[in-house]
């Protein structure tokens, strides 16, 4: 029975989020900087050798849209006015959806990549339409992380830590190692991979 106006979920998203900005000047580490920066991990707009350390979980390669997952806080954030401008922001996001526009020229050299997706590739014969597709977002999914880690390894300090968090998947009954895969493509990249 709880019906909420778009301004009441807008002030409750800004509540939480001031409530978060209000804690980060409390950190206990004078030393501790912190600047967020609304970009592409592809370009990362950050200066080689600039970074001390990264954390992060990049969308999985499961065909989940998650501009569609997220579109109430991309509108309520003012990412999004329009179903166009929407439509704009899933075709620009790392490929790991259905819906995302087909590598123009992959640059997938990596042996393990290219078996891998063989394999998957070769598993698929003889399914439904959407393999086609599937094997489309896969090949710019990992086109796409290539180029992430490739940026990520120029802008770490030499010696700085990294952290990726990553789930395997399986299509058309064939496993696809994503950590196997995403830790070849870094160590490619210049990353040390423990």
């Amino acid at each position: 029975g709880l019906v909420s106006t778009a301004t009441d979920v807008r002030d409750a998203f800004l509540l939480g989020a001031a409530k978060i900005a209000d804690d980060l000047p409390k950190l206990p580490s004078s030393d501790a900087w912190a600047q967020v920066l609304r970009a592409d991990a592809r370009q990362l707009p950050l200066a080689t050798n600039s970074v001390g350390g990264a954390v992060f979980s990049p969308p999985y390669p499961n065909r989940y849209d998650y501009s569609a997952v997220y579109q109430l806080e991309l509108a309520v954030g003012g990412f999004v006015q329009t179903v166009e401008e929407l439509r704009t922001v899933r075709k620009s996001l790392l490929r790991s959806h259905l819906e995302a526009p087909a590598p123009s020229d992959p640059a997938l050299d990596d042996p393990v990549v290219r078996s891998v997706l063989w394999s998957v590739a070769t598993a698929a014969e003889g399914f439904d339409v959407d393999s086609g597709r599937t094997l489309r977002m896969l090949a710019g999914y990992f086109d796409d992380m290539r180029t992430v880690f490739s940026d990520l390894a120029r802008t770490l300090r030499p010696g700085a830590p990294a952290a990726c968090v990553v789930a395997t998947q399986t299509y058309f009954g064939a496993a696809l190692p994503t950590d196997v895969m995403l830790a070849s493509l870094a160590r490619r990249a210049g990353l040390t991979i423990e």
